[in-house]
């Protein structure tokens, strides 16, 4: 996989979609969760139940709609192309033809962009159809694309492992992305188990949470809610660890070369081998278009210290410049998807990456006596979250709020509570 400075541009950029909701009309279809959908895993004649959903015709065929949205804020203005992907496998075309279809809105119809007439019969196939014509008639009032999956025949079943609809839009600045003030005021929740336990209302210009607790039109509505009221959301996901809870964690079951050491005091986390991007790559390039998908501003990526922790790689050990070549290669991912990104903890390595990092989130500094080395952040006007678990505000509000750090104190569980040194 090559790495491109990051000073880098191209002439495009291209944002991934994913579905937020499907709803079948005749027929009907398994009930996989619409994550799988977001890596095409399978190929050949692979057979893994959950990574795709399967659709059955009724007596008249098939018919399923698939909504997918814009990113909030979106410059409609610019975008140049739309291409659908998609990995199938079922029938030949002349046994049983499958098509793909995008919703007109401006003139009310259908427009069929691509059918299974190039898949081998029942063999994972990749497709890719573009859409004709000015892409703006394909996107209503409220940013919304619909595809819609259709046959006419109940000869055979069919199975999709991937749909995407590929975004192409003139290419943005150096700085398109969203970056925080110094003066922003943050609020950080991972703990909410339901919507209804994160708490929107508090008095905070940027939200730090995990919305990998919901379903995409779930973590959609959130934001949206949260854009509407003026705030910023900064989404969470752990870059160097598994978690066995996740949807996606079947990804790196798949491949246990990846897997290290348990980290210390979370027995469903393992540390991740960062060098292995030909396996992690894919996974998190996944994770960070359904980040950008569901309208995150910016990504709060963690466990980007893993060689200085015990991981279990050993033959070789993991080292310096593999964190770093991994790190950089994040803040690429997310750069070119629109997306702000902070470091998280990895004090270490600021001086290599704080140029190219757009604010810090540090936990206990203050503990461990490392608050001062955040300060190369501050002197380039990018903020620095900074958490402290085990000791009252009055003993290090005045000191690390005189290094300019935006300095609270949280529970660990991270939930909704705080209090804030200003």
């Amino acid at each position: 996989m090559t790495i491109l400075p990051l000073s880098a541009t191209a002439s495009d950029q291209t944002i991934t979609l994913f579905p937020s909701q499907h709803s079948t009309i005749t027929g009907s279809h398994s009930n996989q969760y619409l994550t799988a959908l977001a890596t095409p895993d399978m190929r050949g004649t692979w057979d893994n139940w959950n990574s795709y959903r399967e659709f059955y015709p009724a007596a008249n065929g098939y018919e399923g709609i698939f909504s997918f949205r814009l990113p909030a804020k979106t410059d409609r203005s610019t975008i140049k192309s739309l291409q659908l992907k998609t990995n199938y496998r079922g029938s030949e075309a002349n046994w049983q033809l499958w098509q793909w279809q995008l919703r007109d809105f401006q003139n009310n119809r259908w427009i069929t962009i691509g059918d299974n007439s190039m898949a081998t019969s029942w063999q994972w196939s990749p497709l890719s159809f573009a859409a004709n014509g000015n892409p703006d008639r394909y996107i209503d009032r409220e940013g919304i694309l619909k595809v819609r999956y259709l046959t006419t025949r109940s000869v055979d079943v069919s199975n999709i492992d991937y749909l995407s609809l590929q975004v192409t839009q003139t290419a943005p600045s150096r700085y398109s992305w969203w970056r925080p003030s110094l003066t922003d005021r943050w609020q950080i929740q991972l703990y909410a188990q339901t919507p209804a336990q994160l708490d929107t209302n508090v008095d905070a210009d940027i939200f730090a949470i995990d919305i990998f607790n919901y379903d995409l039109a779930g973590a959609q509505r959130i934001i949206s809610d949260l854009h509407r009221k003026g705030r910023r959301v900064v989404c969470y996901f752990s870059a160097g660890s598994y978690e066995g809870w996740r949807f996606d964690a079947y990804k790196f079951r798949a491949r246990p070369e990846v897997l290290g050491k348990q980290l210390a005091n979370w027995p469903q986390e393992r540390w991740l081998d960062i060098r292995r991007l030909d396996i992690l790559g894919p996974i998190m390039e996944a994770r960070l278009d359904y980040l950008r998908s569901a309208g995150c501003d910016g990504v709060d990526p963690d466990n980007v210290d893993g060689y200085i922790n015990d991981n279990g790689f050993t033959e070789p050990p993991l080292l310096y410049e593999d964190q770093l070549r991994y790190n950089r290669w994040l803040i690429q991912q997310a750069h070119k998807r629109g997306l702000g990104i902070g470091l998280k903890n990895n004090v270490a390595q600021i001086p290599d990456l704080v140029m190219d990092y757009d604010w810090a989130i540090n936990e206990s500094c203050y503990k461990y006596s490392e608050c001062d080395r955040l300060s190369p952040f501050i002197g380039q006007g990018k903020p620095v979250l900074h958490i402290e678990y085990d000791f009252p505000t009055d003993s290090f509000c005045g000191y690390t709020s005189a290094l300019g750090l935006y300095s609270q104190r949280k529970n660990r569980l991270l939930d909704a509570w705080y209090q804030n040194c200003r």
